[in-house]
């Protein structure tokens, strides 16, 4: 698996850390299947 460091404004950090702490999970497992289902869109819609 590979590792990838960006930038977020602060105010998306904040929603996603609330988010991670109200749901208890990970803040990645929020990013990575928020990844997911925006890739899929994006395919749906080219498809």
């Amino acid at each position: 698996m590979a590792n990838y460091t960006g930038k977020l404004p602060i105010e998306l950090i904040e929603a996603l850390s609330k988010t991670a702490e109200i749901h208890q999970v990970p803040e990645n497992k929020i990013i990575e299947k928020a990844l997911s289902l925006y890739l899929e869109q994006i395919n749906r819609v080219e498809a």
